[in-house]
């Protein structure tokens, strides 16, 4: 199993250490950026438009379905196909990159997901802690599988729940 612990930019590196001794130095396995943009700054400091997310395993046997949370190659990108091989590739600066799968793996800072407030689908419930559904559906295909069980200990507006069903997972909140 795994787990994700999300935090803004006040506690992060308190909450490190505290899953650090809980889950063990080992089984950490990313801190993700979920890097977000939109109103809200001061004269005083730069712009604070990231939260963080933690990501520890249980142990080193754990679900990570990359395939399944690939993002698209970038715009133009041309996807070619070897003629002897039949291997998919791409050309860059007329070197040849073979490709595993159909689309880019996402690195750990994500800037394709607005947050809750600017949010194009319109989901906002007006709950303090809300996450929107599209950052929700990456973290349970990442990590789990049809049928598997994905838990919310704080449920908070319930969109894990929400998403969790539509994947066809189970679910306790």
């Amino acid at each position: 199993g795994s787990i994700y612990v999300h935090l803004d930019w006040h506690s992060s590196h308190y909450v490190k250490i505290i899953m650090d001794n809980v889950f063990g130095y080992d089984n950490f396995i990313n801190n993700i950026v979920w890097c977000y943009s939109g109103g809200g700054s001061n004269n005083k400091k730069f712009a604070t438009k990231h939260d963080d997310i933690l990501l520890y395993g249980k142990s080193d046997e754990y679900t990570f379905n990359y395939d399944k949370v690939c993002i698209p190659f970038a715009n133009g990108t041309k996807i070619l196909t070897d003629e002897q091989t039949q291997k998919k590739y791409y050309l860059k600066s007329g070197i040849r990159y073979y490709i595993e799968r159909d689309g880019k793996l996402l690195e750990d800072w994500w800037i394709d997901i607005p947050n809750i407030h600017h949010n194009p689908l319109n989901e906002r419930h007006n709950y303090p802690t809300e996450k929107p559904q599209l950052l929700l559906e990456r973290i349970i295909k990442a990590s789990s599988n049809k049928n598997d069980t994905i838990a919310d200990f704080f449920g908070g507006s319930g969109v894990t729940a929400v998403v969790a069903q539509l994947l066809n997972r189970k679910w306790i909140t």
